[in-house]
């Protein structure tokens, strides 16, 4: 076959392969977890973008807690677990400040981990109230703040009930 020698419908094919090559690389640049955060910017708070730097202060968590002792969290429960090593739980069901401390008594649990990720502390609608930048400010009536953990997208915090 001839260069020379191709019909329209061979052109509009090579041209159409060409443009989705092109689709496809430019797509694949974009989307990267690197470039994710330039081109999402604001319009998605529930978007996940990739945090370096997130499973090493959740790591941290470990010297704080004793071993074996149950983690209460808020969000983020698959990737608190496997980097703290510890069984965790989250108060599903639970709406108020006061029941997340009867929860926790009724069950014997005293750390409370919340990871407020781009503005949210939870990601279970019934909690999103209790965590919210002035319910972390209420929590000091019940729990102290034993650490915080700055990531590049969200802060750690982690709590401990009074007795």
């Amino acid at each position: 076959m001839n260069i020379y020698n191709l019909n329209k419908t061979q052109y509009w094919l090579a041209g159409g392969a060409t443009v989705i090559i092109i689709f496809g690389v430019i797509y694949l640049h974009v989307l990267t977890h690197k470039q994710l955060p330039y081109f999402l910017g604001s319009f998605s708070s529930r978007v996940n973008i990739y945090d370096e730097t997130f499973a090493s202060a959740v790591r941290n968590i470990s010297s704080f807690v004793p071993k074996n002792e149950t983690l209460v969290v808020t969000s983020s429960s698959g990737v608190i677990k496997y980097f703290t090593g510890h069984p965790i739980k989250v108060p599903w069901k639970v709406n108020s400040q006061e029941r997340l401390v009867q929860y926790m008594t009724d069950n014997n649990f005293t750390y409370l981990v919340v990871p407020v990720i781009r503005g949210n502390g939870s990601s279970v609608e019934t909690l999103k109230p209790l965590f919210t930048e002035e319910g972390l400010r209420r929590l000091t009536f019940d729990f102290q703040r034993l650490a915080e953990f700055e990531t590049q997208f969200s802060r750690i915090y982690l709590y401990k009930k009074f007795s």
